[in-house]
C-alpha cells in the first residue's frame, strides 16, 4: 500500500496541474497565532508558491476524501465541523514563524490532497479557492469560499477559547467521524 501511495502522489506530482504551481515555499511550517489572546501553535503541511504573491495552503490527507460540495460541508459548511484549514488561513494572514517573523502569505488556495485516492486519473485533492474559482478545474474539485467562511471559522475558534477559560472541557458530538 504504501508503494501504491507513492506511486500516486509522484504520479501526481509530475503530471499536469488544474492550477499553477511554482514551487514549495516551505513544508512543515511551525506557526504560532495570537487568537482572542490565546497563543495557538500548529504546523501546515506544506506551502506552494502560485505566483503574484499568492500561495495554495495544502494539508495531506492520509484517508479517502469525497468531493468539494461534501468536503466544503465540513470545513466550511454551516455546521463547521474542523476548523483547520480557517486555522492556516489565519496563521499564513497573521501568525508568526518559529523566529517570531510575520508569516504573511497570502492564500489563493486551501487544499486538501489525498495520496491514498486515486480517481479520475488523479490524486484527489479538494481546492477551496480564496476569490474566484479557477478557469477549467472541475466542479467536484474546487469549491470557491463564500463570504463570511472564513469568519466563521475564526468566531468557532473563539467560542472554544471563550468556553475554555471558562472552565467549559465538555465535548459537542456531532455525525461526522473524527469530531467532537
Amino acid at each position: 500500500e504504501v508503494r501504491r501511495i507513492l506511486e500516486n502522489y509522484v504520479r501526481f506530482a509530475t503530471s499536469a496541474q488544474p492550477i499553477r504551481r511554482l514551487g514549495t515555499r516551505a513544508t512543515e511550517l511551525k506557526f504560532t497565532l495570537d487568537l482572542a489572546g490565546a497563543e495557538i501553535h500548529g504546523k501546515i503541511d506544506r506551502i506552494n508558491d502560485t505566483g503574484e504573491g499568492t500561495c495554495e495552503v495544502v494539508d495531506y490527507k492520509t484517508g479517502r476524501g469525497h468531493g468539494a460540495d461534501r468536503t466544503y460541508d465540513t470545513y466550511f459548511g454551516p455546521d463547521l465541523h474542523d476548523v483547520q484549514l480557517a486555522l492556516y488561513y489565519l496563521a499564513c494572514r497573521e501568525g508568526v514563524d518559529p523566529d517570531g517573523e510575520r508569516i504573511d502569505l497570502e492564500p489563493r488556495w486551501l487544499s486538501l490532497w489525498y495520496p491514498k485516492d486515486w480517481v479520475y486519473g488523479s490524486m484527489r485533492q479538494v481546492l477551496f479557492a480564496v476569490g474566484e474559482p479557477a478557469p477549467g478545474v472541475r466542479e467536484w474539485v474546487q469549491k470557491p469560499l463564500q463570504p463570511g467562511d472564513l469568519d466563521r471559522g475564526r468566531q468557532t475558534v473563539v467560542t472554544a477559547i471563550k468556553r475554555i477559560r471558562e472552565g467549559d472541557f465538555r465535548p459537542t458530538p456531532s455525525d461526522v467521524v473524527g469530531t467532537c
